[in-house]
């Protein structure tokens, strides 16, 4: 089995130094829009499976049964299955710390690497959770990024600020990113 300096091989640069590398906190994680998007997924449904039920029940054209039905997938989708992306999108993330980048790299639905250059990164910010688990974000964190990071809709990561989601001694790797910062501002002036 390979780790994730093995794996992220590939997408370094000719000289360029890998300082840290590693994956993405894995499991569900619960969020802030969660707040808001679990209670309104059961409400939904709740009423959706209910007229889906009585549309049903009483004989209703089959189109209208297939139409409500698919609100009820929207529905199941919105209470379950956007954790189940979002978990399945973090299982397949490496993240890279090297002496010149922050590589983001994931692997759900094709190939996606995104590198954040160290002499022009700024607003790094740790939010650090139990256990030392934690999420370091990059740039300006709005309330809307924050509710697209994570929301299990597919290609709303593309629209977030950066970030990496990490387990515990994510405290560690935010040092490293503000050290690997110091050290490449002093490089490119």
């Amino acid at each position: 089995m390979t780790g994730p300096a093995d794996e992220l091989a590939d997408d370094l640069r000719p000289g360029e130094r890998l300082v840290w590398a590693g994956r993405a906190r894995g499991g569900v994680i619960l969020r802030p829009a969660d707040l808001f998007l679990v209670p309104f997924s059961l409400a939904w449904c709740t009423i959706v499976g209910f007229i889906a039920t009585m549309t049903v029940r009483d004989g209703a054209p089959w189109f209208v049964a297939v139409f409500a039905g698919l609100f009820l997938l929207v529905g199941l989708y919105l209470l379950a299955g956007r954790h189940w992306f979002d978990t399945a999108r973090r299982a397949r993330t490496l993240y890279a710390v090297t002496s010149d980048r922050v590589v983001i790299r994931s692997r759900l639905f094709g190939r996606k690497l995104k590198s954040l250059p160290l002499s022009k990164v700024t607003d790094v910010t740790l939010r650090e959770g139990r256990g030392g688990a934690g999420t370091i974000t990059f740039g300006a964190v709005s309330k809307e990024a924050l509710w697209l990071a994570g929301s299990g809709i597919p290609g709303a990561e593309d629209y977030a600020v950066p970030m990496l989601e990490l387990g515990p001694g994510a405290r560690d790797v935010y040092n490293l990113i503000l050290d690997a910062h110091q050290a490449a501002a002093g490089k490119h002036p």
